[in-house]
């Protein structure tokens, strides 16, 4: 058995310390592919569709609709927790879901106008 001088650890007689090397690269590069987020880190309640409302947990297509079909009727929610103000959508559902929505700009500093001058 052949040990690699750099970490201790055995090479395969039938592979070069090159190849070694490249697959550590390969397997740290699909672990950060792992670790990338899939969806977005909030969700804006005022533009999300049904497929990205469907992402949050608790929400359904049914519940994404009936979001829709508020927002329509409403107009824009004002705050996140006017969203319990949809049928279907109560304290449970909001405490999951609430980490993760937002409406406009909330959280955000807001842009001064006199800069986009």
């Amino acid at each position: 058995m052949v040990f690699d001088a750099g970490n201790g650890r055995p090479v395969n007689q039938g592979e070069s310390h090159g190849e070694n090397n490249d697959r550590k690269e390969e397997s740290k590069a699909k672990d950060e592919i792992k670790k990338a987020p899939e969806e977005p880190l909030f969700i804006n309640i005022n533009t999300a569709d049904i497929d990205t409302l469907v992402k949050l947990p608790g929400i359904g297509e049914v519940k994404a609709k009936a979001v829709i079909q508020y927002r329509e009727q409403n107009g824009p929610f004002k705050s996140i927790e006017e969203i319990k103000n949809v049928k279907g959508i109560g304290e449970a559902t909001f405490l999951k879901i609430k980490d993760r929505i937002r409406v406009g700009t909330e959280g955000r500093r807001p842009c001064n106008p006199d800069l986009l001058k």
